[in-house]
């Protein structure tokens, strides 16, 4: 009993600290944030309660209660979720745009930069994280025939593959060997994005990647996107427990510069600082030298 209870009080002294009172970006708004934590955890968390956040471009999304609250509940207390990664890819955006949201959970980081695009591809192999991103395109009113929903795991093969089932919206569901019996799994079919961009004729020039682990083998179905010149910035999640030099050797052959963004937004190339980040982002040479 002990342990569990210490193991909270770290977290929410983690959350209270680092994310709301010393993060930079809540300056201004720290008390409405202070109290909108309070409110979530004793009014809404565990009491079957819904949050709706919002966005600064102004679309909104809504946060579900324990067990489903890690989908999106950052936001109810900090400003600074990828706050960073998110101006850069909105600087590199044009209007009307299309991109891709591979691992899309509830369809936040596209919700974060729709007003500037044209629609997006997202994907998801988790079904509820499926319906749940359909809910939030139809409470920011965006059209479904330009904001396409995929419910299928996405690697560097088509077929189908063993996915995890955490319930619910889970951020944490993976492609894991078949048979494992360590965890609740569903058998579910795996695309690749070559396919699916050729299947609906739309080149991206952005593709947001976070698919726990297999982000290199989606980088590799997508190898015929990445090669027409449609694409000027990928951003993808490197867990700590994967290697980053095959990453670095995939972009490289591409003539593409892989790097990361400090915590106050500056770009580097730095090997600590890509070794560290779990996000990182990827350009092609020029596209890189324009805003490096």
């Amino acid at each position: 009993m002990i342990r569990p209870l210490i193991r909270t009080l770290r977290q929410h002294n983690r959350q209270l600290t680092n994310e709301l009172l010393f993060e930079p970006l809540n300056e201004g708004r720290r008390a409405r944030l202070l109290a909108n934590y309070f409110s979530w955890h004793l009014l809404h968390k565990y009491c079957r309660r819904r949050w709706i956040i919002r966005f600064d471009n102004g679309l909104k999304s809504y946060v579900y209660p324990y067990p489903d609250h890690d989908a999106g509940e950052v936001n109810i207390w900090t400003r600074n979720v990828d706050w960073h990664d998110i101006n850069l890819v909105r600087s590199i955006l044009k209007q009307g745009d299309f991109v891709v949201d591979a691992g899309c959970n509830v369809g936040n980081r596209t919700l974060a930069i729709a007003d500037l695009i044209d629609g997006a591809l997202l994907i998801d192999a988790g079904d509820v994280a499926a319906a749940r991103t359909r809910e939030n395109l139809e409470l920011n009113r965006l059209p479904r025939e330009q904001f396409i929903v995929l419910n299928k795991a996405v690697g560097s093969r088509c077929g189908p593959v063993t996915f995890t089932d955490l319930g619910g919206a889970s951020t944490l569901n993976r492609v894991v060997e078949p048979g494992d019996t360590t965890v609740s799994t569903v058998t579910i079919d795996m695309t690749t994005l070559d396919a699916e961009l050729d299947r609906i004729g739309r080149k991206p020039s952005f593709l947001k990647i976070d698919v726990e682990g297999q982000d290199l083998e989606v980088l590799r179905g997508s190898i015929v996107t990445l090669r027409s010149g449609s694409v000027r910035l990928v951003k993808f999640e490197r867990n700590a427990t994967e290697p980053l030099e095959p990453i670095v050797d995939f972009f490289g052959e591409l003539g593409w510069s892989v790097f990361a963004l400090r915590k106050t937004g500056e770009m580097t190339q730095e090997n600590g600082v890509l070794q560290k980040n779990m996000n990182l982002f990827a350009a092609p040479g020029q596209v890189f030298r324009q805003i490096s």
